[in-house]
């Protein structure tokens, strides 16, 4: 999945994915910005297809347009990308 973000300053930011996982225990999902691999987030299970979980990782954005390749090692439902400017680092 990838999105493309127009970040109004530089700087650290925090994704926060919404996700449905219905497998058990927990997968690592990769994180690529700008075409760089920046680190892995630990989806765990939800419950089921019905339910929905939230999680987060940080990273540094450009000025500008910015790609966000988001790389889940099982099927998942994803639904919903929050990028948030912190003002500080993360």
């Amino acid at each position: 999945i990838a999105w493309t973000y127009d970040a109004d300053q530089a700087g650290p930011h925090t994704l926060e994915l919404r996700y449905s996982l219905h497998r058990r225990s927990q997968h690592l999902c990769g994180f690529k910005v700008n075409g760089k691999r920046i680190g892995t987030m630990n989806c765990w299970t939800t419950g089921g297809r019905g339910s929905w979980g939230w999680d987060h990782i940080h990273v540094t954005l450009l000025k500008g347009s910015n790609t966000i390749e988001f790389a889940p090692s099982v099927p998942m439902l994803v639904d919903h990308l929050n990028v948030l400017f912190t003002g500080s680092d993360p």
